[in-house]
């Protein structure tokens, strides 16, 4: 969903939600599209929204937009989560189940994350295209699979990180990102003008731009990172901080 469609999108969800006082919904929304929603929202000076995904950990996530008079935890989510098994021998990919659900024909922006593990993964998808999971998919590539719908939404995932330990002058993008990356931070300054740093969802091309703790950044060529503390000055004045690359 571009920025351009998301802005008119939003002012119609207040708009419709006011005027019948039931929620309105977007489908699954990237973590750039989050952001981009959030700057509208309170540009517009609403409160009443919310991001879900299914999961306290989810990535990807719907935008809800409900009265003031709507209380968030009895608004029914119009998303599922589907289970499926297979054997562990199979060791099927993220890149597997998502082939096989736009086989389909089934658009990217109905599908929440994809949480695969070691015999088993869970999919959140909208309501609108779960029947049509649970009926045709037997397999996934050449895998024989079962596939139920989990009620229970008990989703677990592992993230693998390398953690990456050093020094800075400062928290500026081009400093933390010296570090995450190995490279001098002249040749940092000069990616991130020419290319950009994507913090938290929104593209920055300052350098001087702040990551703060819990910040998610990344750097076309370099993947993703997340500065995961701060601990201290070094003798030198500067800060030790850890980062974690997802793997």
């Amino acid at each position: 969903m571009t920025e351009n469609f998301l802005k008119p999108r939003i002012k119609d969800m207040i708009r419709l939600s006011e005027k019948t006082g039931q929620p309105e919904f977007t489908m699954f929304l990237n973590e750039q599209e989050q952001a981009e929603a959030n700057i509208e929202l309170r540009n517009l000076s609403s409160d009443n929204y919310f991001f879900d995904g299914g999961y306290s950990d989810a990535e990807r996530k719907i935008l809800c937009i409900h009265s003031e008079w709507d209380s968030t935890e009895t608004i029914k989510l119009p998303f599922s989560c589907i289970e499926f098994r297979y054997r562990s021998a199979d060791k099927l990919s993220h890149r597997d189940f998502l082939g096989s659900l736009m086989a389909l024909n089934i658009k990217r922006e109905t599908i929440g994350d994809i949480c695969v593990s070691d015999g088993i993964t869970k999919i959140v998808v909208m309501d609108t295209v779960k029947p049509l999971i649970l009926s045709e998919i037997r397999k996934i590539g050449s895998a024989g699979v079962r596939v139920s719908e989990d009620d229970s939404f008990d989703i677990k995932v592992e993230r693998n990180f390398t953690d990456i330990s050093g020094t800075v002058a400062s928290l500026r993008a081009d400093s933390v990102l010296s570090t995450a990356v190995s490279t001098s931070r002249e040749k940092v300054i000069k990616l991130i003008k020419e290319n950009g740093v994507e913090i938290n969802g929104i593209k920055q091309y300052s350098p001087s731009a702040d990551i703060n703790v819990g910040d998610k950044f990344s750097m076309r060529g370099f993947g993703k990172f997340i500065l995961a503390e701060t601990g201290g000055i070094s003798k030198k004045g500067k800060i030790r901080i850890t980062i974690r690359k997802y793997n």
